[in-house]
C-alpha cells in the first residue's frame, strides 16, 4: 500500500485520466498481525490499506481469501456509502511457461528440499523449525535424509541452524540442479498473507509436494482446483509425514504426474488475456482524496 499511497496518488492527482492498479500481493494489515497480534501499528496500517484499496480503480489479488478480506477491511472504514467491489478481481498468480523444465522425482535421492528467502519472516520461521521440530524426528529414525534450504539465508540463521542433515545451497540460478537431486519439497509456511511463489517452482518442476494449507492459498481456490498435494497444518507431524511419504514411491511418482496439470492452467500466457480484459474494462475514479492528515501520518509512518 505504500508505493499505491505515496507514488501512485500523487500521479493520480495530476494525470485524473490514467489507471492506478494496485496489486495486491498480500493484505498488510494479515501479513504483519500474524507475526505481531498486540501491535498498534497494525490498525493504523489497515487505515492506510484501506485508503490505498479506495483510491484504486482495480485491485487485483490472487486469492479468494485476500478478495473478501479486502471487501471486509472496505466495510469496516466506510459503512454508510456506498463502494464498487466489482473493482476487486481474482486472478491467479502465474507462472513462466518453461521457466523451469519438468525433471519430475528423484526416487534414488533423500534429499528434502525448502525453497525461498529467509530474509523473509515466514520463511525464516518455517527453516527454524526444519531445525527444531522436524529434523530431531527424522533422526529419531532416519539419519540419510538431507534438507537442502535453497535462496538467500542470513548467515546467523546460517549459523544457528548448524546441523549434519541440513545443506545451505544460497541462491540458485539454475533450480533444475537442485530439483533433480530431490525426492520431496516442502513448504511449513504458517504465517503472512498472500501467494506462496515457491509453490509454483516446485510444481514446473514436477516435484510431490508437503505443505500447509497456507501454502496453497492461490493454488486452490476452490474444490474444483483441489489438485495433488500432501497437506500437513501441524508442524509437529512433519517429521513423520515425510518419513511415511518417502517409504511409498508410487505416491510419489503420482504426486509428480498431477502437479503438470496445475501448471497448464497457471502458466501466464493463460492468465494474460485476464489481466488484459480487466484493464481495458475498468473505468477511472476521480472523486476521492485522501486527507492531508493522512498523507503526513503515512510519510511517518512508512517512509517509501
Amino acid at each position: 500500500y505504500e508505493m499505491v499511497m505515496q507514488i501512485g496518488y500523487p500521479i493520480k492527482c495530476k494525470l485524473r485520466d490514467e489507471k492506478l492498479i494496485f496489486e495486491v500481493h498480500d493484505i498488510s494489515y494479515d501479513y504483519n498481525k500474524s507475526f505481531n497480534p498486540t501491535s498498534k501499528k497494525n490498525e493504523i496500517e489497515k487505515r492506510f490499506e484501506y485508503l490505498a484499496f479506495k483510491i484504486s480503480d482495480l485491485c487485483f489479488c490472487f486469492n479468494n481469501y485476500d478478495k473478501e478480506r479486502i471487501i471486509e477491511i472496505l466495510k469496516e472504514f466506510n459503512t454508510d456509502s456506498y463502494d464498487n467491489f466489482n473493482k476487486i478481481i481474482t486472478i491467479p498468480f502465474g507462472i513462466t511457461h518453461n521457466k523451469t523444465d519438468y525433471v519430475g522425482v528423484n526416487l534414488n535421492s533423500r534429499n528434502v528440499m525448502f525453497l525461498g528467502n529467509m530474509y523473509h519472516t515466514p520463511n525464516t520461521i518455517a527453516l527454524k523449525d526444519i531445525y527444531n521440530k522436524i529434523i530431531p524426528k527424522i533422526k529419531e529414525q532416519n539419519s540419510s535424509i538431507t534438507f537442502l534450504i535453497v535462496g538467500d539465508t542470513p548467515d546467523f540463521l546460517i549459523n544457528e541452524c548448524q546441523d549434519k542433515q541440513i545443506n545451505f545451497l544460497g541462491k540458485v540460478e539454475n533450480l533444475e540442479t537442485v530439483f533433480k537431486e530431490t525426492i520431496l519439497a516442502i513448504a511449513p509456511i504458517f504465517y503472512g498473507s498472500g501467494i506462496k511463489v515457491k509453490i509454483l517452482e516446485y510444481c514446473q518442476a514436477g516435484m510431490p509436494i508437503l505443505c500447509s494449507s497456507q501454502s496453497l492459498r492461490g493454488i486452490i481456490n476452490s474444490v474444483e482446483d483441489k489438485l495433488d498435494f500432501e497437506i500437513e497444518d501441524n508442524i509437529d507431524n512433519y517429521g513423520d509425514r515425510i518419513l511415511e511419504i518417502l517409504n511409498h514411491p508410487q505416491r510419489l511418482l503420482e504426486m509428480s504426474r498431477n502437479t503438470k496439470e496445475y501448471i497448464k492452467k497457471q502458466s501466464w500466457s493463460n492468465i494474460i488475456n485476464l489481466f488484459n480484459s480487466a484493464i481495458s474494462s475498468c473505468k477511472t475514479q476521480n472523486n476521492f482524496q485522501v486527507s492531508e492528515t493522512d498523507t503526513t501520518s503515512l510519510k511517518q509512518l512508512n517512509p517509501y
